[in-house]
């Protein structure tokens, strides 16, 4: 069944000044609408082009139709959402693009054993991995070859998964086997603030046959993640609030020489790509900041707020390469809430976390006014920004030390500086 989403009128604004809260839990339900309707619609393209699997890709949608509330959860997961997205978009080229659509089945069995269903499916050979059966969100299950169909039934009754007639025994949202590698998860936190994130890949429909993080190194990225997550939640509690409903899944990214990347992705809402954490303020800080590129890239799944025909790109002062309108837009809105992160860091500590909070103030301010002029913005643009603009108007009649804000513009000018002398 579709659900019709209106937002009510004060979310907009709510979103623009980097708030969340229940704003923030209307843009998760649209996410899963616009997973549940990428599914359907891949499911409905297989059918139209008479797609040689097309079949088993109906029974598989079928089944997760009947998917209770848990096995539901799966179409959530970023993974799923990131493999829908590209797999259509693969099967619309002229010569299907190397899509696999019959991974689809993949999907419905992990909706299956989470929500303790009946399955009875076969999967594809040459659309599988070759060492077993990657189910996203839960694990890896390793095959000892993968040369054929693989018919599949899940038993829920018997609580058995049977594999070309290999019987498996499940054991929750798992599977009693030593073939059977479950996804790495760091429990963060304890009690109230317990958060739980899924190691995965998004590029990838579930987890590989070798872990993403190796049991060597997962203890040092729980206690990094987790001294981050410790911080926000002392200090920045709403923001914790709103970084656990949004963010689901940790994709670790390779070591850089100093500090370190992160990033979010379009069509993985749910999904942190981060290398390993420096400091926990630091960890804090980019914990939110990549919240606002979540939040805003699902804003912009519901309205069009540039003019996306315009191929102009102009400066930014957070970056050395010039940017699109709409990669303006993502910056500004991630620097708007960076820089409350500051502001909050700098009521409590001063120095060099107010010199943060007004560079990046005035940073932010800068392109919400340049966006503005551009004359680039739809209607819900610019009243998206201008609503960025007051929040940030705002803060700046925040009385600051005077050598904090000649440092932050010092800052800024050397940046423009280097940037035009490029």
């Amino acid at each position: 069944m579709l659900i019709r989403h209106t937002m009510p009128e004060d979310f907009l604004v709510r979103l623009a000044r980097g708030d969340g809260g229940a704003a923030l839990t209307f843009l998760i339900n649209t996410q899963r609408s616009k997973n549940a309707l990428l599914i359907r619609a891949l499911r409905d393209t297989a059918v139209r082009l008479s797609h040689p699997r097309a079949a088993s890709i109906d029974a598989a949608y079928g089944m997760l139709r009947r998917s209770p509330p848990a096995g539901a959860e799966v179409l959530a997961h970023p993974s799923v959402a990131h493999w829908a997205m590209h797999t259509l978009a693969r099967m619309l080229l002229p010569d299907g693009g190397a899509a696999s659509p019959g991974r689809l089945g993949l999907v419905a069995l992990a909706a299956a054993i989470r929500g303790g269903t009946g399955a009875d499916l076969v999967l594809p050979a040459g659309e599988l991995h070759p060492r077993g059966l990657p189910l996203p969100s839960l694990g890896f299950l390793r095959l000892d070859a993968v040369d054929g169909d693989q018919r599949i039934r899940v038993d829920a009754p018997a609580g058995v998964l049977r594999v070309n007639g290999r019987v498996y025994p499940l054991a929750g949202a798992g599977i009693d086997s030593p073939d059977w590698l479950p996804a790495d998860r760091l429990e963060l936190g304890a009690g109230r603030w317990r958060w739980t994130l899924a190691v995965d890949d998004p590029h990838t429909l579930g987890p590989d046959a070798e872990p993403l993080i190796g049991p060597d190194r997962l203890p040092g990225w729980h206690k990094r993640i987790e001294a981050g997550w410790e911080h926000l939640v002392r200090y920045h509690p709403a923001g914790a609030v709103d970084v656990r409903a949004a963010i689901r899944t940790l994709f670790p990214l390779p070591p850089v020489e100093s500090g370190h990347v992160s990033g979010t992705y379009r069509h993985a809402s749910g999904c942190l790509a981060v290398s390993l954490p420096t400091d926990p303020q630091t960890t804090a800080a980019t914990l939110l900041h990549e919240l606002g590129h979540l939040k805003l890239s699902a804003v912009m799944d519901l309205f069009e707020l540039v003019d996306m025909s315009a191929d102009e790109v102009r400066y930014v002062p957070w970056r050395d390469d010039p940017r699109p309108l709409s990669g303006m837009l993502q910056g500004a809105y991630a620097h708007l809430v960076v820089a409350g992160f500051w502001r909050r860091e700098g009521r409590r500590l001063g120095g060099e976390a107010l010199i943060e909070y007004a560079r990046w103030r005035m940073a932010a301010a800068e392109v919400c006014a340049d966006l503005l002029e551009s004359g680039r913005l739809t209607a819900v643009g610019r009243r998206f920004v201008t609503a960025m603009t007051g929040r940030l108007a705002g803060w700046a009649a925040d009385r600051l030390p005077g050598g904090a804000l000649a440092e932050a513009t010092r800052l800024n000018a050397d940046h423009r500086a280097r940037w035009a002398g490029r």
